[in-house]
């Protein structure tokens, strides 16, 4: 509903949409964190993407970002990648026996 000036107020179905596109913004922010992008970067990046990817490809990237930041700590392969990032060097694996 829209009055010249007034207050602009959503359907129900606008709501839905609105809370959608803010939890894909939410969770690319994340996502691109995870990845090493600062802040600012990944607001901006973030309102690209947001629009664009297919709804399927947002559900996994919803699903890894929660695996991660739900997880009882940090998984050894994002820490591999921050160093990765960091040094452009792998770390050493131990071999399992």
């Amino acid at each position: 509903k829209h009055e010249k000036y007034g207050k602009v107020s959503l359907t129900p179905q606008g709501m839905r949409v609105a809370e959608e596109v803010a939890s894909r913004h939410k969770t690319l922010i994340s996502f691109l964190e995870l990845l090493g992008v600062d802040r600012e970067t990944a607001e901006i990046d973030a309102c690209k993407m947001e629009h664009v990817l297919n709804r399927r490809t947002m559900s996994r990237l919803r699903k890894l970002v929660e695996f991660v930041q739900t997880a009882p700590e940090e998984p050894e392969w994002l820490k591999h990648y921050r160093h990765f990032i960091k040094t452009g060097e792998h770390v050493e694996c131990k071999k399992r026996v």
